[in-house]
């Protein structure tokens, strides 16, 4: 026989004793990009904080901490999950992180509902259609425990920042005035304050390429598109962009609707039938046109306030 018969067969995969250095340079990496992401994000809300939107914070104070804080955290419990890095087989999409999406989304209707800053027609639309698709693809994900779902609904919230880097590209201010002027006031032309102002804005020390509020809409509206451009998905990297845009003009025109119907509780009228009850809640989470949601909150307060006396 031959002597190879006699020799046992080891395998040939033995490693030697130790930690596995690979692994353990893997590990390192999991705090960089969460330190990046609290240095850039902490930055800009520092700046917010100090300069801009005082009267806004003030009558929003606690509906901003808590979008806020739910955004980082949120963003915290993504970057630093072990799948991440590791390939560990930990739950790849915690109930924690579609609570806070779903929070996240209920704030943020919350805090743009009388907005009025930009163009309100698209930058409303713009905020709450992010809003929905979020919800939309971070549903499916927990469900499915899809990582790639996971991923799409986390990079809408990076709009926030590409938001600012647009409004700086088109803009040397260094802060928005808390009396800022709509975009669409410049249409009243018989207001020489107000044509005053949309002049000042492109001339003179706070010289821009636009004015705020364009700067603002262009802002909002770019960052969307970016952000939906970097689905992973196959079918919300082919689509997304599409998809987002019908979400906009499909609430562009239940606001419609929705202004069309409410405008008559202004002249009287109570909303008792199915049609005006749906309308009257999708009034109440800012799903309507701002001209009419304006108007009708005016009109809402006093019997409000007759009825708690």
């Amino acid at each position: 026989m031959e002597a190879s018969a006699y020799i046992p067969n080891f395998p040939s995969n033995i490693t030697t004793a130790g930690p596995d250095i690979t692994e353990s340079t893997t590990y390192t990496k999991t705090y960089e990009p969460i330190v990046s992401i609290i240095l850039l994000y902490g930055a800009i809300l520092l700046s917010y904080a100090s300069k801009n939107f005082n009267s806004f914070r003030q009558n929003h104070s606690l509906l901003v901490a808590t979008h806020t804080i739910s955004n980082l955290v949120e963003l915290a419990q993504y970057y630093t999950i072990p799948w991440r890095y590791s390939g560990a087989s930990s739950l790849p999409v915690p109930l924690a992180s579609l609570l806070l999406c779903l929070l996240q989304v209920q704030t943020n209707f919350a805090l743009v509902r009388k907005l009025k800053r930009g163009n309100p027609a698209l930058v409303r639309t713009t905020y709450q259609g992010a809003g929905i698709l979020r919800a939309v693809i971070m549903i499916p994900a927990f469900f499915l425990q899809s990582r790639t779902l996971y991923h799409d609904s986390i990079v809408i919230v990076h709009a926030f920042v590409y938001a600012r880097f647009i409004i700086w590209l088109f803009t040397i201010r260094q802060s928005f005035p808390d009396a800022e002027l709509s975009e669409l006031d410049h249409l009243n032309t018989d207001n020489d304050k107000a044509l005053l102002k949309q002049l000042h804005e492109i001339s003179g020390a706070n010289k821009s390429l636009m004015t705020t509020a364009q700067a603002y809409t262009a802002g909002v509206y770019g960052s969307a598109l970016i952000v939906v451009g970097h689905q992973e998905d196959e079918f919300m990297r082919k689509t997304g962009i599409a998809t987002f845009l019908i979400i906009m003009a499909m609430l562009m025109r239940l606001e419609q609707w929705v202004g069309d119907i409410v405008v008559e509780y202004l002249k009287g009228k109570d909303m008792v039938t199915l049609e005006q009850k749906l309308a009257w809640k999708l009034y109440q989470i800012g799903i309507c046109r701002i001209q009419v949601l304006s108007h009708v909150d005016k009109a809402v307060s006093p019997k409000v306030t007759k009825k708690e006396m």
